[in-house]
Parts: structure tokens; C-alpha cells; sequence
């Protein structure tokens, strides 16, 4: 899960389990390991994530994918889009 505000450079891959905490900077190439924690301007690992943290990241995560599907199903079309058609001069 990434924080809000948080900045991924290139190659960084956040897989199952890490938190990148909100307003982070994790430089190019680094290794984010399963587990834990990362923060800061270095996004350097902070703290190991319990069992119960992991649980918790994963129900949050589950409860923002079933507000999308109830968003979804709630939107309508308002008008279709058109590109902009240049003027003849």
C-alpha cells in the first residue's frame, strides 16, 4: 500500500505486504522488502509489520475495492465526449 503524497522513482516495485508510508521518497532501484515498513526522504524501511498490521493493510485494501465497485455501479453518463473539431478558416 502507498501513502498519499508518497513518490516512487523508477524500478521501484511495492509488492504483498510493505507500506510505503504518506509523503515517502524511495529513490530509483530500491528493494522494498515483504513485511515491513518504509518512510522518509531515503524511504528507508522503518519498522518490521506484524501479523496483525499485514491483516489490517489487506481489510483496508479490500474496503476501498468494494467502495469502487459501489461507485461504479452508482455513475451515469452525462453527456458524451466528442473531440474538438478544428474551425475551417
Amino acid at each position: 500500500m502507498v501513502g498519499i503524497h508518497a513518490t516512487l522513482l523508477d524500478g521501484v516495485f511495492v509488492g504483498e505486504n510493505r507500506l510505503v508510508s504518506a509523503q515517502a521518497l524511495c529513490t530509483k532501484g530500491i528493494n522494498l522488502e515483504p513485511g515491513s515498513v518504509y518512510g522518509g526522504s531515503a524511504g528507508c524501511r522503518v519498522k518490521p509489520l506484524g501479523d496483525d498490521a499485514i491483516l489490517g493493510l489487506r481489510e483496508g485494501a479490500l474496503h476501498y475495492v468494494d467502495k469502487a465497485v459501489a461507485c461504479r455501479k452508482r455513475l451515469r453518463l452525462v453527456a458524451e465526449w466528442r473531440p474538438a473539431v478544428a474551425e475551417a478558416e
